[in-house]
């Protein structure tokens, strides 16, 4: 069976395709996962996993609601809406996707909409972000177009990182 374009990342992100599978354009396949940014160059790489990294992110899709909190030590990727709080190394919540509670993660990227706190070392808020609440972070990074209703405060990364690592023990 033949796959194209962003069928195939999304398929190696969920674990359907591996390196024996063919791509359209039979051209050798990789196993190590590695997603292409979504629209313009200045949006953030959606993995965030270090390179070389042999684990792909988990996956919150489209369909999904979810009530209730969820925590990982991975990345995540959320394409639907979860009405809780959430908690991981690193988290992309994409063009669409919807998160009503607490935010905490090392990096967190919001391309879709946040309603809580959001608690990170590195945030950044792409043109399509919408906002609602405080961000509490490190280094901060907000695209124009982006919509963020809140209070902004930086603290030192060490001080992020302890509460993070505080609050998921």
């Amino acid at each position: 069976m033949k796959y194209e374009g962003s069928d195939v990342n999304r398929m190696m992100a969920n674990g359907l395709m591996g390196s024996n599978d063919k791509l359209k354009n039979d051209a050798p396949s990789s196993s190590t996962y590695s997603p292409r940014p979504i629209g313009g160059a200045s949006e953030a790489k959606p993995s965030l996993l270090k390179d070389g990294a042999d684990r792909v992110p988990s996956v919150i899709s489209h369909s999904v609601q979810l009530t209730g909190s969820i925590e990982t030590p991975d990345e995540l990727h959320i394409y639907g809406t979860i009405k809780g709080n959430v908690r991981a190394s690193a988290l992309v919540i994409f063009k669409g996707g919807i998160v009503k509670g607490e935010v905490v993660a090392d990096a967190v990227t919001v391309h879709g909409s946040v309603e809580g706190s959001i608690q990170g070392k590195k945030v950044h808020l792409v043109s399509t972000a919408l906002v609602r609440g405080d961000i509490f972070h490190d280094v901060i990074g907000i695209d124009p177009g982006a919509q963020f209703e809140g209070a902004s405060k930086r603290i030192p990364a060490a001080v992020v990182a302890n509460g993070a690592t505080e609050q998921a023990a």
